[in-house]
């Protein structure tokens, strides 16, 4: 790879993500562009002047830039700059392809009429999310797997939150040691009550209300299942067998499914915690709904911080002695909150996936709950005291740092591109 083209001022945490990716690159001499999503008739005139035909790799994040933004995608001849100006597409997608219905379609009429697809990877962060592309997506034959990268937050004088602003000793790992953090538990994501979904569930009729509520109940009986498992068997069920193109269409309008599950067992997760008189501090939208369903006396183990950014969501992991994580249903891929939680000296409290139990066991660098127990992570917690806590994530630490950081994640990327650029030429 010779120069690469990053997308900045777009959705805050894939701006935080390519910034570790620019930083990577640049160490290995890599030119970088960042390419402005807030001012691109600007910044599209200095990144033709950077771009080296044949010699530049996009590398973005959930179809940014490539969504027919103005200025990038020529509406007359439906083609973008990248096919122009000859130029690799790599694009890292951290959901589930059934949220990106609309744009794969829209990749795949533009990018079909030339053939482009030999010159783009699709990357999924799930293992089954790459199965689903290979399965309903045929045309983009070029599909990776690549899980997200732990972000270390602080540097050796820079420790401090509104909990923790002192100097502290720190350990071997420039991290607070545990039995100096000033907060037990921490989570760090929105939430949505299921009762708000109840108009997704009910939005056509009694009938569709019934099989939307039987996926759920059949979500939360099988947590080992994937959304799309579940719901191919209810479909075949209810309509016989059902073409692949009518069912990515079906899978896009009940992704609310997937909300809806996520949220569920994010808010049980919480409330268990707070039940059972753990103090726990979330960061996020929508935390006060939760307080309908947890009585007064017990609310008061629950602080409440606003949404913030990645960065200063990582600060207070950071003081934190667990982060609770709980997968947005991946089953065999990990979410980058785990990665993070360990690099940054807090143990990761999450269900697991087949992926992640490959890469650590249980106490290392995390502990697993199964998401239909969640009565029992209350005990669960009560096991652990702050050695216990510090073994734990000083063994994970370990084989975080040599094989879960974005060093390692933009190795792979460039590998992935030589790979690519290399097929595109035969």
């Amino acid at each position: 790879m010779k120069k690469a083209i990053i997308c900045i001022n777009g959705v805050e945490t894939l701006d935080f993500f390519s910034k570790q990716i620019k930083e990577e690159l640049e160490k290995r001499k890599i030119k970088v562009f960042g390419l402005d999503l807030k001012n691109l008739k600007n910044s599209l005139k200095k990144m033709q002047k950077f771009i080296e035909p044949r010699q530049t790799t996009l590398i973005t994040f959930n179809f940014e830039g490539l969504e027919r933004e103005e200025y990038i995608y020529n509406e007359k001849n439906k083609r973008y700059v990248w096919q122009e100006l000859k130029v690799i597409c790599i694009n890292i997608v951290v959901d589930h392809p059934y949220y990106y219905y609309d744009r794969l379609n829209d990749l795949i009429e533009d990018f079909s009429a030339d053939n482009y697809f030999d010159n783009y990877l699709h990357v999924s962060i799930d293992k089954k999310h790459k199965c689903y592309m290979k399965q309903y997506y045929k045309i983009i034959k070029n599909n990776e797997f690549l899980p997200l990268a732990g972000t270390k937050i602080f540097n050796e004088e820079d420790h401090g939150s509104e909990y923790q602003n002192t100097k502290v000793k720190c350990d071997e790992n420039k991290n607070i040691k545990i039995k100096d953090r000033k907060i037990d538990i921490v989570f760090a994501g929105n939430y949505t009550p299921e009762y708000e979904f109840e108009k997704n569930i009910n939005w056509i009729n009694e009938e569709y209300a019934e099989f939307y509520r039987d996926i759920i109940e059949t979500l939360k009986e099988k947590t080992d299942k994937t959304f799309e498992e579940i719901a191919h068997k209810k479909c075949v069920k209810t309509l016989g067998n059902i073409k692949d193109e009518d069912f990515i269409n079906v899978m896009n309008k009940m992704i609310f499914i997937d909300l809806y599950i996520r949220n569920y067992y994010r808010g049980k997760a919480v409330k268990e915690i707070v039940m059972s008189d753990h103090k726990i501090v979330v960061i996020g939208k929508g935390w006060e709904k939760l307080k309908k369903n947890i009585p007064c006396d017990k609310w008061k183990n629950i602080k409440h911080i606003k949404q913030t950014n990645t960065e200063e969501c990582l600060k207070l992991i950071a003081d934190a002695k667990i982060s609770l994580n709980v997968m947005p249903w991946f089953k065999d891929g990990a979410h980058d909150r785990v990665f993070s939680s360990i690099l940054n000296g807090a143990v990761c409290l999450t269900d697991s996936s087949k992926y992640l139990e490959k890469e650590l066991k249980n106490e290392e660098g995390v502990i697993y709950f199964k998401l239909n127990e969640e009565k029992n992570i209350g005990e669960i917690i009560d096991k652990y005291d702050d050695s216990r806590l510090q073994k734990i994530v000083d063994d994970g630490n370990k084989k975080v740092i040599e094989k879960h950081r974005w060093n390692k994640r933009t190795e792979k990327i460039i590998e992935m591109e030589e790979k690519l650029r290399e097929n595109s030429k035969s």
